[in-house]
């Protein structure tokens, strides 16, 4: 009877461990603006373009791994023919500059996902999961407001370090704009842990049934 009590114990437990790595991927991709972290550029101080890096160490031992962050773009520009606007890129790029990806660039337009680039490789746009957020309280406050939380698949060329650009370009023209990220994460997927803890619960039951039999 003790023994049966401890496998229903154990099995609670790994359901409850497996549970536990779901519900932490969700709130992984959901992120959180509420909190400090974020890295702002500004159109400011007669830069054309302002540059925040995040370093990367890509491994190539984990299948399926994406890049999760967040990022916003605010700009009081019109879109005017001819004009170049204010803009906010994000690239990804290996440490040796062999490798090189556009994962999207924002105007006053809106959002432009994996636009095509010479020299880039090519990444398909309907890869790239994009999910609108509420834009957080920055100053300033520009007329036109756009963020997001991304989910984007890293090429399998990409191992060893890299690095991810977030560029803000300003033409110059007096008119404000911004650009800002979260940190980003580097997530397995499927789920590392998820993967783990259903394994062990398949080998429970598995077990489980052999000794009914």
């Amino acid at each position: 009877m003790a023994g049966g009590w401890g496998a229903v114990f154990l099995f609670n437990f790994l359901l409850a461990a497996l549970l536990h790595c779901l519900a932490g991927r969700q709130v992984a991709g959901q992120g959180n603006l509420g909190v400090p972290g974020l890295t702002v550029l500004r159109t400011e101080g007669g830069a054309t373009l302002q540059t925040s890096l995040q370093p990367l160490l890509i491994p190539d031992t984990v299948p399926g791994l994406e890049l999760r962050f967040q990022f916003g773009f605010s700009t009081d520009e019109l879109l005017s023919p001819g004009q170049i606007s204010d803009s906010f890129t994000i690239t990804l790029q290996d440490a040796a500059a062999a490798n090189m990806v556009v994962l999207l660039t924002a105007d006053a337009g809106g959002v432009m996902w994996a636009p095509p680039t010479p020299g880039g490789l090519f990444l398909a746009p309907e890869a790239i999961a994009g999910v609108p957020v509420s834009f957080p309280s920055l100053d300033p406050i520009l007329a036109r407001q756009t963020a997001y939380a991304v989910a984007v698949p890293i090429p399998p060329v990409f191992t060893g370090p890299a690095n991810l650009y977030f560029d803000l370009f300003d033409n110059l023209n007096g008119t404000r704009s911004l650009g800002w990220h979260s940190a980003v994460e580097l997530v397995p997927e499927p789920c590392v842990c998820t993967a783990l803890c259903a394994g062990l619960v398949a080998v429970f039951l598995m077990r489980g049934l052999r000794r009914l039999n």
